[in-house]
């Protein structure tokens, strides 16, 4: 997760610069600068630290961190990057459209970014020699987990997209668009825990007495989970961590972890892992970041540019809430670690040594060892203290569920609705003429134009290569020009291009620009059409 705030603020930035909202032009410059910044900032924190300038090197230790998205940043907003990327490759890089393959090497500055920031922390923080090469690669280790999901979903993309059935019928029908994303979540929910297990170099804990200590924790909680594992850091970070669902669940102690704490403080930290589990966080993060991206999509603007403007915004606002009530749920998996063992010295002691190896910092996901053992020593003063925190963390998941339940019900709803229509033009674009007539005589009065347009499409296609005289006795005599423009063509555009030449489908595009008495409404009729059924010119 230590590198997920990055990771989605590149996303956010590159669908900012796929909009062309802000466009500079590319320079060999740009270039050379961005990639050297991480080590010049990284010279400059360790002179500030070793001048006694505690304050400026920890803000420059701060930016080397976030240096990865700034410089992202600045190059896909600052140059022309994208308008390159589609020059050579072809590809739209529409972020409305279907992902492309184009999209890896869009996102090959922020990973080379990355990679320096890594490598010039590394430089910082560490002696050469083994330790630095190991803290190298644990950060380099931890990157590669958190973006080998997006690699994943990408080439499930990839591979749907080579098929035109499943892509047409995901791309054009809300009811399999949710079904596919369902089935894709679940998939890397249960592949997380292999990822992890691989990526962060683990390997099983062995028999003895620090098992044996865990094993009891366990059956005193009545948890059960796959394996608890060593995860080897090289003695750089003392953590312990739970990754997946149910059964297939992992534990991972880090080594520095087992060879700092003592029995009773890594049972409590134990227990603290189990009560992530028996606090269900995992659902509740689901459910409030399902229920909440579902309520961004049901209030969105329908503008394609403010629309995405839109979600931009709620990504960023997802990130900050989900660190708010990540950080309290490291609260309520402490209390119960407390109500399981009632040892609460043995669980501030822990945060107080994990603590002091981390020089106290808080982070996105994590409030400071100081202020967790000040939770602790006030429920254990006062027990009501705890008994409120958990009403109130009670209350929330509920919320998160009512959220989820209400939202995913709206989404049903318009996807039931939307469902005869949606399907009706996917048939149309896979060639299926028989199938969309039957479905579109089934619509209702609202629906009447998509009638209309999918019985002169299925006529048209029977005609075979279309010709410009057809198109012009289409526009004149089978739907005049009003029906057209207010219908926005799309349906006979997406038919006519599958059975027509390139240039028929252009001629088609002049005589509509004709027909419309201008450029304008013609412009609009374009606009309107999905971005990946637009003529390229």
């Amino acid at each position: 997760m230590g590198f997920l705030p990055q990771l989605l603020t590149a996303v956010a930035l590159l669908t900012v610069a796929q909009l062309g909202l802000v466009q500079g032009q590319a320079s060999a410059l740009w270039g050379l600068l961005l990639l050297l910044a991480p080590y010049v900032v990284g010279r400059l924190s360790r002179r500030s630290m070793l001048a006694g300038h505690f304050r400026r090197a920890s803000l420059l230790g701060r930016l080397l961190g976030l240096w990865s998205v700034v410089g992202f940043g600045v190059f896909v907003l600052g140059t022309n990057w994208i308008a390159l990327l589609r020059q050579w490759s072809g590809s739209s890089l529409d972020p409305e459209s279907w992902p492309e393959l184009t999209l890896i090497p869009a996102f090959a500055p922020f990973v080379i970014l990355q990679v320096l920031c890594i490598d010039a922390e590394a430089r910082v923080n560490t002696r050469p020699g083994v330790g630095r090469s190991a803290a190298r690669g644990l950060a380099l280790r931890m990157f590669l987990s958190t973006v080998t999901p997006l690699a994943v979903y990408l080439g499930v993309l990839g591979v749907v997209g080579a098929v035109p059935l499943a892509r047409t019928l995901v791309e054009e029908v809300d009811l399999y668009h949710a079904l596919f994303l369902t089935l894709l979540l679940v998939g890397m929910s249960l592949g997380v825990p292999h990822l992890i297990a691989n990526a962060w170099r683990t390997r099983p804990l062995e028999p003895g007495p620090t098992s044996e200590i865990l094993g009891r924790v366990a059956e005193r909680a009545g948890f059960t989970c796959r394996e608890v594992r060593v995860w080897d850091t090289g003695n750089l970070i003392a953590n312990a961590a739970i990754v997946g669902v149910g059964r297939r669940r992992l534990v991972l102690l880090s080594d520095a972890l087992l060879q700092t704490l003592g029995p009773r403080e890594l049972a409590s930290v134990y227990g603290h892992e189990i009560g992530h589990a028996k606090c269900r966080h995992v659902s509740i993060f689901l459910a409030w970041s399902l229920g909440f991206f579902l309520a961004a999509d049901l209030l969105a603007p329908a503008s394609e540019l403010w629309g995405s403007v839109f979600l931009a915004g709620a990504l960023g606002t997802w990130i900050l809430c989900f660190g708010w009530l990540s950080r309290r749920s490291e609260l309520e998996a402490d209390l119960y670690s407390l109500n399981l063992l009632g040892d609460s010295e043995a669980l501030a002691s822990a945060l107080g040594q994990v603590g002091q190896r981390m020089s106290d910092r808080g982070g996105w996901r994590h409030f400071s060892a100081s202020i967790r053992m000040g939770f602790l020593a006030s429920v254990s003063t006062d027990p009501e203290v705890g008994r409120r925190f958990k009403r109130r963390m009670r209350v929330g998941a509920w919320l998160g569920a009512g959220l989820l339940a209400v939202t995913g019900a709206l989404e049903l709803r318009q996807m039931g609705e939307a469902y005869g229509p949606q399907r009706t033009r996917a048939d149309l674009a896979l060639g299926r003429y028989p199938a969309a007539i039957a479905r579109a005589a089934k619509l209702d009065g609202e629906w009447s134009e998509l009638r209309a347009l999918t019985q002169l499409v299925a006529s048209l296609a029977e005609r075979g290569p279309v010709g410009e005289e057809q198109l012009e006795r289409a526009l004149t005599e089978d739907l005049n020009r009003k029906e057209w423009v207010r219908a926005g063509g799309w349906a006979a555009l997406l038919a006519l291009r599958g059975s027509a030449p390139a240039t028929d489908f252009l001629r088609l595009m002049e005589l509509v620009d004709e027909g419309a008495g201008g450029g304008r409404e013609a412009e609009s009729l374009e606009a309107r059409l999905p971005p990946s059924w637009k003529v390229p010119h």
